[in-house]
């Protein structure tokens, strides 16, 4: 009977998201990418949602790629990849790929908007003050003043409130 000594298990796979944010909002969706860490070296790989398995590459591949339509909060977990290798009539398993984390927030609510001085109608040659503020309590966020679809004008940086004058 021969005996055969595996002298390595294939390295981790590498993981990557597109597109790569750190925050995912409802309905969105993310493609995660799994890859041989040698070039050339196939196999086939499972994909894995905080250790458990969520699905596996049918035959042997140098990429695999599953996307994730219609993001929800149940979605947020640490995803790995591992990567099979034929050797000896056996399938060999690498060491997990580094973590990547997808985490889904709720979409924020509109701002409250208000304009001083608050009148029905408006003169030509009067100034009137817009005033955007964050609907959550002590939540800061990036703000844009739009007119119809075109961007007026944007906030530079996070605050709780924006304000931009019209003359």
């Amino acid at each position: 009977m021969a005996i055969f000594v595996v002298s390595e298990l294939p390295p981790p796979p590498t993981i990557s998201k597109t597109p790569d944010y750190p925050v995912y909002v409802p309905g969105e969706s993310v493609t995660i990418t799994c890859a041989s860490s040698r070039r050339y070296t196939a196999g086939m790989f499972q994909l894995r949602k905080d250790s458990n398995l969520l699905i596996s590459s049918t035959g042997s591949h140098t990429v695999f790629t599953h996307r994730i339509t219609d993001l929800r909060a149940d979605v947020d977990n640490n995803y790995t990849c591992v990567m099979l290798v034929h050797a000896s009539a056996r399938w060999l398993p690498s060491p997990p790929s580094p973590a990547i984390y997808i985490r889904v927030a709720e979409r924020p609510r509109p701002p409250i908007t208000s304009k001083t001085p608050d009148y029905p109608v408006y003169v030509p040659g009067e100034s009137i003050i817009l005033t955007c503020a964050s609907s959550r309590r002590d939540t800061a966020g990036r703000f844009q003043l739009r007119k119809s679809s075109n961007l007026l004008t944007n906030s530079t940086g996070n605050h709780t409130t924006f304000t931009h004058r019209i003359t």
